[in-house]
Protein backbone atom coordinates (compact mmCIF):
# COMPACT_ATOMS: atom_id res chain seq x y z
CA UNK A 1 0.00 0.00 0.00
CA UNK A 2 2.81 2.38 0.93
CA UNK A 3 4.57 1.75 -2.40
CA UNK A 4 1.34 2.47 -4.29
CA UNK A 5 0.88 5.79 -2.47
CA UNK A 6 4.48 6.86 -3.04
CA UNK A 7 4.37 5.82 -6.71
CA UNK A 8 1.23 7.91 -7.23
CA UNK A 9 2.86 10.89 -5.53
CA UNK A 10 5.92 10.46 -7.71
CA UNK A 11 3.76 10.50 -10.84
CA UNK A 12 1.94 13.64 -9.66
CA UNK A 13 5.19 15.44 -8.90
CA UNK A 14 6.82 14.40 -12.18
CA UNK A 15 3.80 15.37 -14.27
CA UNK A 16 3.46 18.70 -12.49
CA UNK A 17 7.15 19.42 -12.93
CA UNK A 18 6.97 18.84 -16.70
CA UNK A 19 3.85 20.92 -17.02
CA UNK A 20 5.34 23.75 -14.95
CA UNK A 21 8.09 24.20 -17.49
CA UNK A 22 5.64 25.83 -19.89
CA UNK A 23 7.22 29.19 -20.75
CA UNK A 24 3.80 30.91 -20.62
CA UNK A 25 3.61 30.42 -16.85
CA UNK A 26 3.17 33.60 -14.77
CA UNK A 27 2.54 34.16 -11.06
CA UNK A 28 -1.11 35.02 -11.44
CA UNK A 29 -1.90 31.46 -12.61
CA UNK A 30 1.03 29.73 -10.89
CA UNK A 31 -1.21 28.19 -8.25
CA UNK A 32 -3.18 26.51 -11.03
CA UNK A 33 -0.09 25.03 -12.72
CA UNK A 34 1.99 23.66 -9.89
CA UNK A 35 0.62 20.77 -7.78
CA UNK A 36 -1.51 21.58 -4.74
CA UNK A 37 1.42 21.43 -2.30
CA UNK A 38 2.88 24.52 -3.99
CA UNK A 39 0.62 27.19 -2.47
CA UNK A 40 0.42 30.72 -3.92
CA UNK A 41 -0.58 33.57 -1.64
CA UNK A 42 -1.59 37.17 -2.40
CA UNK A 43 1.13 39.79 -2.09
CA UNK A 44 -0.47 41.52 0.89
CA UNK A 45 -1.14 38.30 2.86
CA UNK A 46 1.98 36.14 2.74
CA UNK A 47 0.99 34.18 5.86
CA UNK A 48 -2.71 33.68 5.15
CA UNK A 49 -2.32 29.89 4.85
CA UNK A 50 -1.97 28.56 8.39
CA UNK A 51 -3.25 25.00 8.18
CA UNK A 52 -1.62 22.72 5.61
CA UNK A 53 -3.32 19.48 6.54
CA UNK A 54 -4.94 18.94 3.14
CA UNK A 55 -2.48 20.76 0.89
CA UNK A 56 0.73 19.09 2.01
CA UNK A 57 2.76 16.61 0.02
CA UNK A 58 3.55 13.53 2.11
CA UNK A 59 6.93 12.22 0.89
CA UNK A 60 7.57 9.96 3.90
CA UNK A 61 5.17 7.54 5.60
CA UNK A 62 6.94 5.89 8.54
CA UNK A 63 6.33 2.47 10.02
CA UNK A 64 5.06 2.20 13.58
CA UNK A 65 7.49 3.91 15.98
CA UNK A 66 10.15 4.46 13.33
CA UNK A 67 11.69 7.87 12.83
CA UNK A 68 14.27 7.09 10.17
CA UNK A 69 13.66 7.39 6.45
CA UNK A 70 14.89 5.16 3.63
CA UNK A 71 16.25 7.01 0.56
CA UNK A 72 13.97 6.63 -2.47
CA UNK A 73 13.38 8.08 -5.97
CA UNK A 74 10.19 9.69 -4.66
CA UNK A 75 12.17 11.72 -2.10
CA UNK A 76 14.66 12.75 -4.77
CA UNK A 77 11.80 14.00 -6.97
CA UNK A 78 10.47 16.10 -4.08
CA UNK A 79 13.90 17.69 -3.65
CA UNK A 80 14.02 18.35 -7.40
CA UNK A 81 10.62 20.09 -7.22
CA UNK A 82 11.84 22.39 -4.43
CA UNK A 83 14.87 23.37 -6.50
CA UNK A 84 12.67 23.91 -9.56
CA UNK A 85 10.46 26.38 -7.68
CA UNK A 86 13.52 28.15 -6.28
CA UNK A 87 15.00 28.59 -9.78
CA UNK A 88 11.76 29.62 -11.48
CA UNK A 89 12.15 33.36 -12.12
CA UNK A 90 8.38 33.75 -12.47
CA UNK A 91 7.72 32.43 -8.94
CA UNK A 92 8.35 34.40 -5.73
CA UNK A 93 9.36 31.71 -3.21
CA UNK A 94 8.34 32.63 0.37
CA UNK A 95 9.11 29.68 2.64
CA UNK A 96 8.89 25.91 2.98
CA UNK A 97 6.57 24.54 5.67
CA UNK A 98 7.29 21.05 7.08
CA UNK A 99 5.17 19.15 9.59
CA UNK A 100 5.66 15.83 11.36
CA UNK A 101 2.94 13.69 12.89
CA UNK A 102 2.25 10.37 14.60
CA UNK A 103 -0.82 8.17 14.70
CA UNK A 104 -2.71 8.21 18.01
CA UNK A 105 -1.69 4.80 19.41
CA UNK A 106 1.00 4.86 22.12
CA UNK A 107 1.70 7.43 24.88
CA UNK A 108 1.00 11.09 24.05
CA UNK A 109 4.47 12.26 25.15
CA UNK A 110 6.11 9.62 22.96
CA UNK A 111 4.01 10.62 19.95
CA UNK A 112 4.99 14.23 20.54
CA UNK A 113 8.63 13.12 20.26
CA UNK A 114 7.88 11.19 17.07
CA UNK A 115 6.21 14.24 15.48
CA UNK A 116 9.23 16.37 16.34
CA UNK A 117 11.84 13.95 15.00
CA UNK A 118 9.87 13.20 11.84
CA UNK A 119 9.62 16.88 10.93
CA UNK A 120 13.35 17.26 11.62
CA UNK A 121 14.14 14.25 9.43
CA UNK A 122 12.37 15.77 6.41
CA UNK A 123 13.82 19.21 7.11
CA UNK A 124 17.34 17.84 7.22
CA UNK A 125 16.80 15.90 3.99
CA UNK A 126 15.55 19.04 2.20
CA UNK A 127 18.42 21.18 3.52
CA UNK A 128 21.00 18.58 2.47
CA UNK A 129 19.57 18.00 -1.01
CA UNK A 130 18.29 21.39 -2.15
CA UNK A 131 19.51 24.98 -2.35
CA UNK A 132 16.80 26.33 -0.03
CA UNK A 133 17.90 28.90 2.57
CA UNK A 134 17.63 27.28 6.07
CA UNK A 135 16.04 30.50 7.40
CA UNK A 136 13.13 29.95 4.99
CA UNK A 137 12.24 26.50 6.35
CA UNK A 138 9.56 26.38 9.05
CA UNK A 139 8.73 23.23 10.98
CA UNK A 140 5.68 22.33 13.04
CA UNK A 141 5.21 19.37 15.35
CA UNK A 142 1.69 18.07 14.71
CA UNK A 143 2.08 15.25 17.28
CA UNK A 144 -1.03 13.01 17.18
CA UNK A 145 -2.93 13.85 14.00
CA UNK A 146 -6.46 13.61 15.36
CA UNK A 147 -7.68 16.23 12.86
CA UNK A 148 -6.45 14.14 9.94
CA UNK A 149 -8.05 11.04 11.47
CA UNK A 150 -11.35 12.92 11.84
CA UNK A 151 -11.33 13.95 8.17
CA UNK A 152 -10.56 10.37 7.13
CA UNK A 153 -13.55 9.12 9.15
CA UNK A 154 -15.86 11.67 7.53
CA UNK A 155 -14.90 10.29 4.12
CA UNK A 156 -15.29 6.65 5.26
CA UNK A 157 -19.10 6.71 5.60
CA UNK A 158 -19.42 2.94 6.10
CA UNK A 159 -16.58 2.52 8.61
CA UNK A 160 -17.64 0.41 11.66
CA UNK A 161 -18.65 2.58 14.65
CA UNK A 162 -17.88 5.71 12.58
CA UNK A 163 -20.49 7.91 14.32
CA UNK A 164 -19.33 6.80 17.77
CA UNK A 165 -15.69 7.54 16.84
CA UNK A 166 -16.58 11.02 15.56
CA UNK A 167 -18.58 11.70 18.72
CA UNK A 168 -15.62 10.74 20.92
CA UNK A 169 -13.24 12.98 18.94
CA UNK A 170 -15.63 15.97 18.99
CA UNK A 171 -16.68 15.73 22.64
CA UNK A 172 -13.49 14.52 24.35
CA UNK A 173 -10.68 17.04 24.38
CA UNK A 174 -8.14 15.03 26.37
CA UNK A 175 -6.19 12.73 24.03
CA UNK A 176 -5.63 9.98 26.61
CA UNK A 177 -9.34 9.87 27.42
CA UNK A 178 -10.13 9.66 23.69
CA UNK A 179 -7.91 6.62 23.38
CA UNK A 180 -9.44 4.87 26.39
CA UNK A 181 -12.97 5.42 25.06
CA UNK A 182 -12.06 4.15 21.59
CA UNK A 183 -10.25 1.13 23.07
CA UNK A 184 -13.43 0.28 25.01
CA UNK A 185 -15.42 -0.16 21.77
CA UNK A 186 -16.05 -3.87 21.04
CA UNK A 187 -13.28 -4.98 23.43
CA UNK A 188 -10.51 -3.30 21.46
CA UNK A 189 -11.16 -4.78 18.01
CA UNK A 190 -11.86 -1.37 16.46
CA UNK A 191 -8.73 0.06 18.05
CA UNK A 192 -6.63 -2.80 16.64
CA UNK A 193 -8.14 -2.29 13.17
CA UNK A 194 -7.40 1.43 13.32
CA UNK A 195 -3.72 0.89 14.23
CA UNK A 196 -3.14 -1.22 11.13
CA UNK A 197 -5.64 0.62 8.92
CA UNK A 198 -6.78 4.25 9.08
CA UNK A 199 -3.92 5.33 11.36
CA UNK A 200 -1.22 4.31 8.86
CA UNK A 201 -1.13 7.53 6.71
CA UNK A 202 -0.72 9.76 9.78
CA UNK A 203 2.74 8.43 10.64
CA UNK A 204 4.27 10.93 8.26
CA UNK A 205 6.35 13.96 7.44
CA UNK A 206 4.66 16.42 5.07
CA UNK A 207 5.60 19.67 3.34
CA UNK A 208 4.14 22.70 1.56
CA UNK A 209 6.03 25.09 -0.73
CA UNK A 210 4.60 28.56 -0.09
CA UNK A 211 4.96 31.15 -2.86
CA UNK A 212 3.64 34.66 -3.57
CA UNK A 213 1.30 35.57 -6.41
CA UNK A 214 -0.26 38.86 -7.44
CA UNK A 215 -3.94 39.72 -7.73
CA UNK A 216 -4.96 36.26 -6.57
CA UNK A 217 -7.75 35.74 -4.08
CA UNK A 218 -6.83 34.14 -0.79
CA UNK A 219 -7.22 30.37 -1.25
CA UNK A 220 -9.67 28.52 0.91
CA UNK A 221 -7.96 26.38 3.54
CA UNK A 222 -9.18 23.82 6.06
CA UNK A 223 -9.82 24.88 9.69
CA UNK A 224 -6.78 25.35 11.89
CA UNK A 225 -5.94 22.15 13.83
CA UNK A 226 -5.40 22.43 17.61
CA UNK A 227 -2.09 24.21 18.19
CA UNK A 228 0.56 22.62 20.38
CA UNK A 229 2.90 24.44 22.70
CA UNK A 230 6.26 25.10 21.03
CA UNK A 231 8.90 22.52 21.79
CA UNK A 232 12.39 23.75 22.74
CA UNK A 233 14.93 22.57 20.18
CA UNK A 234 18.66 22.08 20.35
CA UNK A 235 20.81 24.19 18.03
CA UNK A 236 22.30 21.08 16.47
CA UNK A 237 20.20 18.05 15.63
CA UNK A 238 21.79 14.87 17.03
CA UNK A 239 22.51 12.01 14.68
CA UNK A 240 19.46 9.80 14.24
CA UNK A 241 21.04 6.41 14.78
CA UNK A 242 18.23 4.60 16.54
CA UNK A 243 15.29 3.24 14.59
CA UNK A 244 13.02 2.89 17.60
CA UNK A 245 11.98 4.88 20.62
CA UNK A 246 10.40 3.26 23.68
CA UNK A 247 6.67 2.89 23.15
CA UNK A 248 3.83 0.41 23.33
CA UNK A 249 5.09 -1.19 20.11
CA UNK A 250 8.64 -1.91 21.31
CA UNK A 251 10.07 -4.14 24.00
CA UNK A 252 13.22 -3.61 26.04
CA UNK A 253 16.18 -5.68 27.20
CA UNK A 254 18.55 -4.28 29.85
CA UNK A 255 21.94 -4.93 31.44
CA UNK A 256 21.99 -3.83 35.10
CA UNK A 257 24.30 -3.19 38.04
CA UNK A 258 23.16 -2.83 41.68
CA UNK A 259 25.07 0.05 43.29
CA UNK A 260 24.18 -1.16 46.80
CA UNK A 261 26.11 -4.40 46.22
CA UNK A 262 28.98 -2.41 44.71
CA UNK A 263 29.13 -0.40 47.94
CA UNK A 264 29.89 -3.57 49.98
CA UNK A 265 32.35 -4.80 47.31
CA UNK A 266 30.12 -7.58 45.99
CA UNK A 267 30.42 -8.04 42.23
CA UNK A 268 27.06 -8.24 40.50
CA UNK A 269 25.36 -7.99 37.14
CA UNK A 270 21.76 -8.43 36.08
CA UNK A 271 19.49 -8.64 33.08
CA UNK A 272 15.89 -7.60 32.64
CA UNK A 273 13.64 -8.38 29.69
CA UNK A 274 10.16 -7.18 28.87
CA UNK A 275 7.74 -10.09 28.52
CA UNK A 276 4.66 -8.16 27.43
CA UNK A 277 3.51 -4.55 27.58
CA UNK A 278 3.20 -4.44 31.37
CA UNK A 279 5.37 -7.32 32.57
CA UNK A 280 9.07 -8.08 32.77
CA UNK A 281 11.49 -10.52 34.38
CA UNK A 282 14.49 -9.22 36.34
CA UNK A 283 17.37 -11.66 37.04
CA UNK A 284 20.36 -10.39 39.07
CA UNK A 285 23.49 -12.46 39.69
CA UNK A 286 26.07 -11.98 42.48
CA UNK A 287 29.50 -13.60 42.70
CA UNK A 288 32.35 -12.39 44.89
CA UNK A 289 35.07 -15.09 45.36
CA UNK A 290 37.61 -12.70 46.92
CA UNK A 291 38.50 -11.51 50.43
CA UNK A 292 38.04 -7.88 51.41
CA UNK A 293 41.06 -8.00 53.72
CA UNK A 294 43.06 -11.20 53.66
CA UNK A 295 42.26 -13.42 55.37
CA UNK A 296 39.82 -12.22 58.02
CA UNK A 297 37.27 -10.01 56.23
CA UNK A 298 35.10 -11.33 53.44
CA UNK A 299 31.63 -11.24 51.92
CA UNK A 300 31.71 -14.20 49.56
CA UNK A 301 28.36 -14.68 47.82
CA UNK A 302 27.11 -16.75 44.92
CA UNK A 303 23.49 -16.66 43.92
CA UNK A 304 20.57 -15.14 42.08
CA UNK A 305 17.24 -13.55 42.99
CA UNK A 306 14.82 -13.38 40.02
CA UNK A 307 11.73 -11.21 40.24
CA UNK A 308 8.59 -11.17 38.08
CA UNK A 309 7.33 -7.60 37.73
CA UNK A 310 4.04 -5.97 36.84
CA UNK A 311 4.32 -2.32 35.77
CA UNK A 312 1.59 0.12 36.75
CA UNK A 313 2.18 2.64 33.93
CA UNK A 314 1.33 2.42 30.24
CA UNK A 315 4.09 -0.11 29.51
CA UNK A 316 6.91 -2.02 31.13
CA UNK A 317 10.22 -0.33 31.83
CA UNK A 318 9.29 3.02 33.35
CA UNK A 319 7.43 4.20 36.43
CA UNK A 320 6.04 2.19 39.33
CA UNK A 321 6.09 -1.60 39.52
CA UNK A 322 5.26 -4.43 41.94
CA UNK A 323 6.94 -7.82 41.91
CA UNK A 324 7.21 -11.34 43.28
CA UNK A 325 10.73 -12.64 43.93
CA UNK A 326 12.66 -15.64 45.18
CA UNK A 327 16.36 -16.34 45.84
CA UNK A 328 19.04 -19.01 46.15
CA UNK A 329 22.27 -17.79 47.74
CA UNK A 330 25.46 -19.46 48.97
CA UNK A 331 27.54 -17.45 51.45
CA UNK A 332 30.78 -17.29 53.44
CA UNK A 333 30.86 -14.11 55.52
CA UNK A 334 33.30 -12.69 58.07
CA UNK A 335 32.79 -9.07 59.10
CA UNK A 336 34.60 -8.96 62.48
CA UNK A 337 36.82 -11.00 64.78
CA UNK A 338 33.99 -12.94 66.43
CA UNK A 339 33.37 -15.53 63.75
CA UNK A 340 33.03 -16.60 60.15
CA UNK A 341 29.63 -17.83 58.97
CA UNK A 342 29.29 -20.29 56.10
CA UNK A 343 26.44 -22.30 54.57
CA UNK A 344 27.08 -26.09 54.80
CA UNK A 345 26.26 -26.87 51.17
CA UNK A 346 22.71 -25.68 51.80
CA UNK A 347 21.92 -22.42 50.05
CA UNK A 348 19.82 -19.72 51.67
CA UNK A 349 16.44 -19.34 50.01
CA UNK A 350 13.81 -16.67 50.33
CA UNK A 351 10.54 -15.49 48.80
CA UNK A 352 8.76 -12.17 48.97
CA UNK A 353 6.98 -9.29 47.31
CA UNK A 354 8.52 -6.03 46.21
CA UNK A 355 7.91 -2.50 44.99
CA UNK A 356 10.06 -0.16 42.93
CA UNK A 357 10.29 2.78 40.58
CA UNK A 358 12.37 3.25 37.43
CA UNK A 359 13.39 6.52 35.73
CA UNK A 360 14.44 6.47 32.05
CA UNK A 361 16.76 9.21 30.85
CA UNK A 362 18.99 10.08 27.92
CA UNK A 363 18.01 11.21 24.41
CA UNK A 364 16.76 7.74 23.43
CA UNK A 365 15.65 6.67 26.92
CA UNK A 366 18.33 3.99 26.99
CA UNK A 367 19.72 4.75 30.45
CA UNK A 368 17.66 4.18 33.56
CA UNK A 369 17.95 4.38 37.34
CA UNK A 370 15.86 2.06 39.48
CA UNK A 371 15.13 1.87 43.20
CA UNK A 372 13.38 -1.14 44.70
CA UNK A 373 12.74 -2.87 48.01
CA UNK A 374 11.12 -6.18 48.94
CA UNK A 375 9.95 -7.97 52.07
CA UNK A 376 9.32 -11.64 52.74
CA UNK A 377 10.55 -14.85 54.37
CA UNK A 378 14.01 -16.48 54.33
CA UNK A 379 15.19 -19.93 55.46
CA UNK A 380 18.88 -20.78 55.92
CA UNK A 381 21.40 -23.07 57.66
CA UNK A 382 24.94 -22.05 58.60
CA UNK A 383 28.01 -23.09 60.56
CA UNK A 384 30.08 -20.72 62.74
CA UNK A 385 33.93 -20.83 62.65
CA UNK A 386 36.63 -18.99 64.60
CA UNK A 387 37.71 -16.10 62.41
CA UNK A 388 41.35 -16.87 61.97
CA UNK A 389 43.40 -19.12 59.71
CA UNK A 390 42.03 -22.69 59.87
CA UNK A 391 39.66 -21.55 62.65
CA UNK A 392 37.65 -24.38 64.20
CA UNK A 393 33.92 -24.74 63.88
CA UNK A 394 32.26 -23.96 67.17
CA UNK A 395 28.54 -24.05 66.38
CA UNK A 396 26.00 -25.30 63.85
CA UNK A 397 22.64 -23.65 63.22
CA UNK A 398 19.78 -25.51 61.59
CA UNK A 399 16.84 -24.03 59.76
CA UNK A 400 16.97 -20.46 60.94
CA UNK A 401 14.01 -18.35 59.85
CA UNK A 402 13.77 -14.65 59.00
CA UNK A 403 10.95 -12.24 58.24
CA UNK A 404 11.83 -8.80 56.94
CA UNK A 405 13.61 -7.09 54.05
CA UNK A 406 14.58 -9.71 51.48
CA UNK A 407 15.48 -7.57 48.45
CA UNK A 408 16.85 -4.06 47.92
CA UNK A 409 18.51 -2.24 45.09
CA UNK A 410 19.64 1.06 43.65
CA UNK A 411 20.40 0.00 40.10
CA UNK A 412 21.83 1.66 37.02
CA UNK A 413 21.02 0.05 33.67
CA UNK A 414 21.38 0.38 29.91
CA UNK A 415 18.52 -0.66 27.60
CA UNK A 416 18.02 -1.87 24.06
CA UNK A 417 14.67 -1.54 22.29
CA UNK A 418 13.42 -3.93 19.62
CA UNK A 419 10.16 -3.93 17.65
CA UNK A 420 7.39 -6.06 19.07
CA UNK A 421 6.42 -8.92 16.79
Amino acid sequence: MRKIILTALFAIVLGASLYAQDEKLNPIIGHMVYPKHVVFLPDNKPDSVIAYSETGLVPIIFEIDKHKYIPSPELDSVAALVDQVLQDKRVDFQYLWIGGSASPEGPVAHNYDLGFWRSEILKNFILENTAVDPTLVRTQNLAEDWEGFRRALIKEKDYPHRDRLLEIIDKTQDWDQRKRKIQAIDNGKTWHDLIYGLFTPFRNARMVIVCKAYNVETPKVPPMPPMLLPRPKANILPKMEANFLPSAETRFFAIKNNILFDAILVANIGIEAELWRKTSIDIPFVYSPYDIRVPDRKIRLLGTQPEFRYWLGQKAGEGHFVGVHGALLGFNIALNDKGRYQDPNHALWNAGIGYGYSWNFGKDKRWALEANIGVGYADYIYDSYRNWHNGAKFKSHTHESYWGITRAGLTIMYKWYTPRK
